[in-house]
C-alpha cells in the first residue's frame, strides 16, 4: 500500500510472467492486500497472467483458504473459469494438494465444470 499510495507505483505493471500485484497478493495469500487492491484498483480483479491464470487459479493452488473464499464469496470470481490449458480452480487445488480448497469447492460449488 505504501508503494502505491506514497511512491505512486503502478499496481497494474506486469512482470515477465505477466503477473501484477493483485495476482501476487492472491498467490501469497495476503488478504489485506487483496482487499485493498480490489477496493482501490478493481480493474485488476479479472486480470490474468501469461498462462491465462487469474488470481483465483493461483490462490487455489497455493492453498490460502481465507483469501480463496474472499475471492469467490466477496469478489464473485468464478471457480469454473479455465486457463489456456483447460484447468479450473478445482484442478489447481488438486494439483497443489490443497485439500481444504478441494473440500470447499466440492461442498459449496458442486455444479458441473467446477469439480
Amino acid at each position: 500500500m505504501y508503494l502505491i499510495e506514497t511512491l505512486k507505483m503502478d499496481p497494474a505493471v506486469n512482470d515477465r510472467l505477466g503477473r501484477n500485484s493483485f495476482i501476487y497478493a492472491c498467490v501469497g495469500g495476503s488478504l489485506e492486500i487483496v482487499e485493498y487492491l480490489a477496493t482501490k484498483h478493481p480493474e485488476l480483479i479479472n486480470t490474468v497472467d501469461g498462462r491465462d491464470d487469474d488470481g483465483l487459479h493461483l490462490a487455489s493452488r497455493e492453498g490460502n483458504l481465507e483469501t480463496f473464499m474472499y475471492l469467490i464469496e466477496t469478489l464473485k470470481m468464478d471457480p469454473t473459469v479455465k486457463n489456456d490449458h483447460g484447468h479450473n480452480s478445482f484442478f489447481h487445488a488438486c494439483y497443489g494438494g490443497k485439500l481444504e480448497i478441494v473440500k470447499y469447492l466440492a461442498t459449496k460449488h458442486p455444479e458441473p465444470g467446477t469439480v
